[in-house]
């Protein structure tokens, strides 16, 4: 979950310095990897609306509350099991459901880095909860419901893989010398500031507390 934050953080910025550099985007425009890059990611974005359509379809045939049959009330382990299995379905439900509408999002913006990552983003976020889910399901549900999950996740890792390395050819463009350690020190330095004023506030507060 660190290495995700990490990368978001990361191409936050390259967004960020895409976004206030005019000359980037227009030697983005001109060099010969831009009209290789939207064939490529006609595949990729087909791939994932046919991933995305099976996972919702499968997750909506799910009902962890019929994992309770058979179980005796007194066994709070198993049934602290399907309540974490439960909020993890209802949770993956509403991530995997919103995903669509971004691929809709990154076709009407032929690409742009930022709703491409939003869509890797999120996709992410579905497999690592699909993931957990398809566990669940091996253990307390149907082999049938475990079987589709796990084709539904290995399918989504590859649209998950693939959009992964647009977006760093992508990224390559606004910054060609993957250079993005020194954007996230040139970060760094501008909170730094931030964070002194604080701890002076803080500081006087202490003081004006003893006087």
């Amino acid at each position: 979950m660190k290495g995700i934050l990490h990368a978001a953080l990361m191409l936050s910025l390259a967004v960020s310095a895409s976004a206030q550099s005019p000359s980037a985007a227009g030697s983005s425009s001109s060099t010969s990897t831009a009209p290789s890059a939207k064939p490529a990611l006609a595949s990729i974005l087909t791939d994932a609306e046919s991933a995305i359509s099976a996972t919702n379809a499968d997750l909506a045939g799910l009902h962890t509350e019929k994992w309770a049959s058979g179980w005796k009330t007194g066994w709070t382990k198993k049934g602290s099991q399907k309540q974490q299995a439960t909020q993890t379905a209802e949770s993956v439900k509403t991530q995997a459901g919103a995903l669509p509408e971004m691929v809709a999002e990154v076709r009407t913006a032929h690409g742009n880095l930022g709703s491409a990552f939003k869509l890797f983003n999120n996709i992410a976020i579905v497999c690592e909860q699909l993931d957990s889910l398809a566990e669940a399901t091996q253990n307390y549900g149907r082999k049938e419901d475990y079987t589709r999950l796990s084709a539904d996740y290995a399918n989504l890792v590859k649209v998950r893989a693939s959009l992964s390395a647009y977006i760093e050819q992508r990224a390559s463009v606004v910054d060609p010398r993957g250079n993005m350690n020194a954007l996230s020190t040139a970060a760094t330095k501008k909170d730094e500031p931030v964070k002194k004023t604080v701890a002076k506030k803080k500081a006087a507060k202490k003081v004006a507390a003893v006087n």
